[in-house]
């Protein structure tokens, strides 16, 4: 195959990885998941997809329009507990991009948030 490059696998270290970020779907590292992550929505209206800890853990669901769209739902695809801890860090990241008067995050796992 000729010349090329090897990524040598480093030691893992969870501090380095841990965060939740929001990843379109025409991206590049979106895009390399597609048959993966498609097979995983099947069915569902996805938005953006959740990079959670270095993996896609999770999908921002809605019915996309040029004008004004809210957010259906935040799937996360964590135990039930850890889900409830990272809520806040998540949802930060999906309102990084989906917030203000144009958009409403309608609910989070299922649940629907209320706001004061």
């Amino acid at each position: 195959m000729g010349e090329g490059w090897v990524l040598e696998q480093p030691d893992y270290d969870p501090e380095i990885v841990s965060g939740t970020w929001m990843i379109h779907r025409a991206d590049y590292l979106a895009y390399a998941y597609t048959s993966e992550l498609k097979a995983r929505y099947k069915d569902q209206e996805v938005l953006q997809y959740l990079l959670i800890d270095g993996a896609f853990k999770g999908a921002v669901l809605g019915h996309w329009r040029i004008g004004p769209h809210d957010v259906d739902d935040v799937v996360v695809e964590l135990p039930k507990k850890k889900r409830g801890l990272r809520r806040a860090e998540i949802l930060k990241a999906v309102r990084r991009v989906y917030s203000g008067e144009n958009h409403e995050v309608v609910c989070y796992d299922g649940d629907e948030l209320t706001y004061p």
